[in-house]
C-alpha cells in the first residue's frame, strides 16, 4: 500500500525560534534548524544545516544505517557537515522512524518503508524555496535502501553509497561472524563449520529449515573447542542451553518479541539485490568503501556495484576504496578520514554544479 504523504514544516516564527547560529568545529561554517515532516501515519524529526552566508544552495540528505539511536545531531553528522558547507552545500539529517523524538515504529529490515521515507524527505527538500537541487548520501544500509529512494526521486542530482553490503543481510551476517571466528583464531576448516552451524540456525529462525536439521547441526559441532565461544557472540543466533528454541518457544518468541526476530523473519533478509542495482544506471553515483571493513564482504560486493554501473555511459560513477578504513570510514580513534570527507564533498560539489548553473 502507497503511503500517503504529507509535509508538515514548522511555522515562520517556530522556525525561527529553532534556528541556531551553531557554528561549525572551528569555523562557523554553518546554521542549523529543525522541522517536522510528516510521512503517512509518522514524524520525521529532522535538522537543515545550512551554509551561513548563502541564500540558496543545493542539499545532501544524509541517511545513516542501522541502529537505535539519533542521528540528526550525531558527531557523524556534524563530520559531514562540515566538509559538504565548507564546498556551499547544505546538508539534512534526520532520525529514522522510531528513533529520537521521530515516530512510528522502528525496523531494521522494512527497505521499502525506510526508503519512502528518506525519498519523502528528498520531495520535502524540493519544496524548499532556499534549496537549488538534492543529492543523497547513505551508509551501510543504505545500500539495500537506496534502489526503492531512486525510483521515488528522479530528479535526484547524485548518490554517494559508503560501505555497502552488496549482498543480502542474510549473507553480510554470515560473512562476519565468520570473520570474528577467524579473528579468535580459528582454523579456516573451523571457520566453515561454524559459518554452517550459524546458517543452520538462522534459517531454521527464519522458517526456511526444520527445528530437527538445525538441531542436528547443533549436535554436530557441540563438543567443538569453539561452540561456546561462537554461540554466545552478540550476533549470534539465540540458543539458550546451547539448543535451539523449540517449535512452541519460538512460536511463543515471536509473538513477545517480534523485533528481536525480525532480520530472520524479513523477506528482505534473503533477498536478490543485483537486478536493484541497475536502477544506479540513471544517477551519477559514487561508491566508498574502506579497505579494513569490518562489517562487509567487500571483495563480493564490490563487484556487484561495478556490474551493475559498467553498461551505464551516460553519467560520471565512481569507486573508491581508502586503504585500511573501516566500515565508517574512520581512523582508529573513531574520526572521519580527513581525505574521505574532502573526496565525497568535491565529487558532491562537482555533481551540483550542472544544476547551480542552470
Amino acid at each position: 500500500m502507497k503511503l500517503a504523504l504529507s509535509f508538515t514544516v514548522l511555522s515562520c516564527a517556530a522556525l525561527a525560534s529553532l534556528a541556531r547560529a551553531e557554528a561549525a568545529p572551528g569555523d562557523g561554517a554553518y546554521l542549523t534548524a529543525d522541522s517536522l515532516v510528516t510521512v503517512g501515519d509518522h514524524v520525521l524529526d529532522t535538522r537543515l544545516y545550512r551554509p551561513a552566508g548563502l541564500v540558496r544552495f543545493p542539499v545532501v540528505l544524509l541517511v545513516f544505517g542501522s541502529g537505535d539511536l539519533s542521528m540528526k545531531s550525531s558527531a557523524a553528522a556534524r563530520e559531514l557537515t562540515g566538509a559538504f558547507t565548507a564546498q556551499g552545500i547544505g546538508v539534512l539529517a534526520y532520525d529514522k522512524r522510531g528513533t529520537g523524538a521521530s515516530t512510528g515504529a522502528f525496523t531494521g529490515s522494512d527497505f521499502k518503508a525506510l526508503g519512502k521515507d528518506a525519498a519523502a524527505l528528498v520531495r520535502f527538500l524540493r519544496k524548499r524555496p532556499e534549496v537549488e537541487c538534492v543529492g543523497i548520501w547513505g551508509i551501510s544500509q543504505f545500500g539495500w535502501m537506496v534502489p526503492n529512494i531512486v525510483r521515488d526521486c528522479p530528479d535526484l542530482q547524485f548518490a554517494i553509497i559508503v560501505s555497502p553490503a552488496g549482498v543480502n543481510p542474510f549473507e553480510q551476517v554470515a560473512w562476519f561472524i565468520r570473520q570474528q571466528a577467524l579473528g579468535w583464531g580459528l582454523s579456516a576448516q573451523e571457520a566453515d563449520a561454524a559459518d554452517r552451524l550459524h546458517r543452520a540456525v538462522a534459517l531454521y529462525y527464519a522458517g526456511r529449515s526444520s527445528h530437527s536439521e538445525a538441531q542436528a547441526e547443533v549436535d554436530r559441532h557441540r563438543s567443538a573447542r569453539w561452540f561456546q565461544r561462537v554461540t554466545s557472540h552478540p550476533y549470534w543466533d539465540e540458543m539458550p542451553s546451547g539448543r535451539v528454541l523449540t517449535p512452541d518457544s519460538l512460536a511463543r518468541a515471536l509473538r513477545l518479541r517480534p523485533l528481536d526476530f525480525e532480520v530472520y523473519r524479513a523477506v528482505s533478509s534473503f533477498a536478490d539485490y543485483r537486478q536493484d542495482y541497475a536502477v544506479l544506471r540513471g544517477l551519477p553515483t559514487l561508491i566508498v568503501y574502506g579497505g579494513a571493513d569490518e562489517l562487509v564482504p567487500v571483495v563480493q560486493s564490490k563487484p556487484l556495484f561495478e556490474d551493475a554501473l559498467r553498461a551505464d555511459r551516460r553519467f560520471p560513477h565512481g569507486f573508491r576504496t581508502f586503504d585500511g578504513a573501516s566500515h565508517d570510514i574512520a581512523t582508529p580513534d573513531g574520526r572521519l578520514l580527513p581525505e574521505y570527507l574532502t573526496a565525497i564533498s568535491e565529487w558532491a560539489r562537482a555533481r551540483f554544479s550542472a544544476c547551480r548553473e542552470r
